[in-house]
C-alpha cells in the first residue's frame, strides 16, 4: 500500500513537471489540451462551421462514395463511406431511396451534434454568468460590510473626539462650558452602552473611563469651602463691608455654580442607577438595576456641599465613600 501511494505521488509530480514544461515551451499546445475552458467552447464557432460544411459535403456526395473507392490514395475513404450504404433492392428499396434516406440521416446527425454543442455552450455561458453574479453578490456584501466597518470606526472616532473636547471643557473657567462638558460625557456613556457593534465588555470599558472622569471631578477640591457659612447666611449686600463686598459676591457666585455643576453630575448618575419611578406606587417597589448600575464609583474624600440622595439606587459593582463628608 505505501508503495502504491509513493508511485502515485511520483506520477503526480511527473505530470506536474510535464505540464509546467509544456506550458513554458509550447503555450499554445498547453492551452489546447489543458485550458480551463473546454475545447468545444474555445473553438465553438469553428466547430459549428466545420460540422455544417462536413455534414453538407457528405450529404451532397453520397452518390459518389462508391466511385471514390476506385480513386488512388483516397480509395480507403470511399470504401469506408460506402460501407454505410445499405444494399439496395431495385423493387423494394431502390438506390434513389437509399441515397435520400442516408442524406437525411447525415443531416439529422449533423444537426443533432450542432444542437448538443449549442446546448453545451449555453450551459457553459450560464455557469459563467452564475459565477459572475455570485462573485458580484459576494463583492457587494464585502463592500457593504466594509462600509459598515468604516462607519462604525468613524462613529467611534467622533465619540472619542467629543470625549476629549468635553474633558477639556471641565477645566474651563466658565460654568456654562463646564456644564456642557458634563452633559456631553453623560450622553457619551449612554451611547457606548447602546452600541451593538461592541461586546458588553468593550461597552463597559468605554463607559467606565468616562465615569472615572466624572467621579474625579466630583472628588476635586471644592472652591471657597472656607466661606461656606458666610455664603449660606441670609446677609444682604448692605451687611457686607464695602471693601470686600465685590470679592465675596464673586466667590459666592463661583461657589453656587460649582454646587449646581456637581449636583448635576450626581443627579444624572443617580437617575441611571435604578429603574425610573413615574408614580407614587412605583416608589414602594424594590428598585431594579439601571443602565449605569454595573459601573464602579469612587467618591472617596469627597465633600458633598449640596443635597444628594443615594436612596433606592442599585450598584452591582462597588461604590467608595471612604473619608467623604456629607453636609
Amino acid at each position: 500500500m505505501p508503495n502504491n501511494e509513493a508511485s502515485s505521488g511520483q506520477r503526480g509530480k511527473a505530470s506536474s513537471r510535464f505540464k509546467k514544461w509544456l506550458r513554458e515551451k509550447y503555450p499554445r499546445v498547453y492551452g489546447f489540451f489543458f485550458s480551463e475552458t473546454p475545447f468545444y467552447i474555445h473553438h465553438f464557432f469553428g466547430l459549428l462551421v466545420s460540422l455544417g460544411f462536413l455534414g453538407g459535403f457528405l450529404a451532397l456526395t453520397v452518390p459518389l462514395w462508391k466511385s471514390w473507392a476506385e480513386i488512388p490514395y483516397i480509395g480507403f475513404i470511399g470504401s469506408f463511406l460506402s460501407s454505410f450504404i445499405p444494399p439496395s433492392d431495385a423493387d423494394k428499396y431502390p438506390d434513389g431511396k437509399v441515397i435520400t434516406d442516408l442524406r437525411q440521416h447525415i443531416l439529422y446527425i449533423t444537426g443533432g451534434i450542432i444542437a448538443i454543442l449549442t446546448l453545451l455552450q449555453t450551459n457553459w455561458k450560464n455557469q459563467g454568468d452564475r459565477l459572475k453574479i455570485d462573485a458580484d453578490i459576494k463583492k457587494n456584501e464585502e463592500d457593504v460590510k466594509k462600509s459598515e466597518r468604516d462607519h462604525v470606526r468613524q462613529v467611534h472616532a467622533e465619540r472619542r473626539s467629543r470625549y476629549s473636547k468635553a474633558v477639556e471643557q471641565l477645566a474651563n473657567e466658565k460654568a456654562a462650558v463646564r456644564l456642557g462638558g458634563i452633559y456631553t460625557l453623560v450622553s457619551l456613556v449612554d451611547e457606548w452602552l447602546t452600541d451593538d457593534t461592541l461586546s458588553p465588555e468593550e461597552r463597559q470599558k468605554e463607559g467606565q473611563v468616562i465615569i472615572n472622569n466624572l467621579c474625579s471631578y466630583v472628588r476635586s477640591p471644592f472652591p471657597h469651602t472656607e466661606l461656606r457659612e458666610l455664603f449660606e447666611k441670609n446677609n444682604s449686600e448692605e451687611n457686607i463691608p464695602g471693601d470686600i463686598r465685590d470679592e465675596i459676591l464673586q466667590k459666592q457666585a463661583l461657589f453656587r455654580e460649582e454646587q449646581d455643576i456637581r449636583s448635576t453630575i450626581l443627579t444624572e448618575t443617580i437617575n441611571r442607577l435604578s429603574n425610573k419611578r413615574d408614580n407614587s406606587e412605583a416608589e414602594k417597589k424594590i428598585p431594579k438595576k439601571g443602565p449605569w448600575s454595573d459601573f464602579s464609583y469612587n467618591f472617596s474624600g469627597t465633600h458633598f456641599l449640596y443635597n444628594v440622595d443615594f436612596r433606592n439606587i442599585v450598584i452591582n459593582s462597588r461604590i467608595n465613600f471612604s473619608h467623604s463628608i456629607f453636609g
